[in-house]
Order: structure tokens, then sequence, then C-alpha cells
């Protein structure tokens, strides 16, 4: 016999380490040290964000330099170009968690990661596949996970569809000052 397994549904996720230098990384922290945080409903603990804040804070050439792998993941998606819409920080403390959200108002989302360390809670994917619960599996495979783990690390950009639910997954933070900055483009 010959079997064929058929991937159905991929959902690309683009990382690109490195994606700022240290010199630009310590630029937005002295940025995010100047903006407006206040609590915001999709953090728990001793947490801020800037979402929801008139600011600027993305620089234009911060702006230029997402340019390309959004492009680049617009086609590999097979969308028009897209333009970043909105952009905040989140800083989060020991004991603090993001709950599992989506950003229904966008086509593509990114968090670039500022400040992280190996205490960090990490960034989770959860599968969309709303049946994916039903089964009793007796083994994980890439065809009946529940959920896909991300480490963030410093300087680190990640882009991903907005309508994919995503969050610290009852993950809890256990750093100080963990930064990342969000965003959204349509």
């Amino acid at each position: 016999m010959n079997y064929e397994i058929f991937s159905l549904f991929p959902i690309p996720v683009l990382r690109v380490k490195n994606f700022i230098t240290e010199d630009e990384r310590f630029d937005i922290l002295k940025k995010i040290d100047c903006t407006k945080h206040k609590e915001h409903p999709t953090l728990i603990g001793n947490t801020v964000s800037s979402h929801n804040i008139k600011n600027n804070l993305l620089e234009n050439s911060l702006v230029d330099k997402l340019k390309d792998p959004l492009d680049y993941y617009c086609k590999v998606n097979g969308l028009a170009k897209v333009k970043i819409t909105n952009s905040w920080s989140n800083i989060q403390n020991k004991n603090s968690r993001l709950l599992d959200h989506r950003h229904p108002e966008s086509k593509i989302s990114g968090a670039l990661y500022i400040n992280v360390s190996m205490n960090s809670s990490n960034l989770y994917f959860l599968n969309p596949n709303p049946f994916n619960e039903f089964v009793d599996y007796i083994e994980e495979t890439e065809y009946n996970f529940s959920y896909v783990r991300i480490e963030p690390e410093n300087c680190q950009l990640i882009l991903f569809p907005s309508w994919l639910k995503h969050g610290s997954h009852e993950e809890t933070n256990n750093m100080d000052n963990r930064i990342v900055v969000s965003f959204n483009a349509s």
C-alpha cells in the first residue's frame, strides 16, 4: 500500500532572531520608560500596557525596518501588503500573565521582545481547531497538539495571523520588567 499524508491548513508564524541590534533595543527601552502605561484587561497581576494610549511608540526607522518582514509574511500568506495600524508596549513583573486573546481588527500582529530572560513567560499559540480537545490522544503529534510554545529572546520578532489565539496560556511570568512591543497591521 502507498500511504500519503496531506498536511492541511498550515498556519505560518514568522520568527526573526536578532531583528534589532542591542543599541536599538536600548533606544526602545528609553522610549518605553517615557511612555504612559496603565492596566489592560488582557494582563493579569503586576503588569501594565500602553495599549489604547495615544503614543508614537514605533519610530519611523523601526516602521521602515518592519516593512521587509511584513511584506515577506504577506507574500507567504497571499495577502496584499499591509501597514502598521497601532503599537504598544507591555511591561510585566513577577507573577503576571497575558491572557489568551486575538486581535480581531487586524490581519497581522507582531511581538518584538525588548527585555526578556530565561525566567520570562513564553509565548503560546493555541490550536485553532475547535475539535482538537474532543479526542483522548495517546501521543502528541504535530496533528493533535493543543498549543505551540515559543521561548522569547531579546531582539526577536514574531509575526502571526491576528486571528490566532495567543498568550502566556496559564504560564506565570517569573521576571521583573519583561517588556514586549506589540503591533497590528492591516
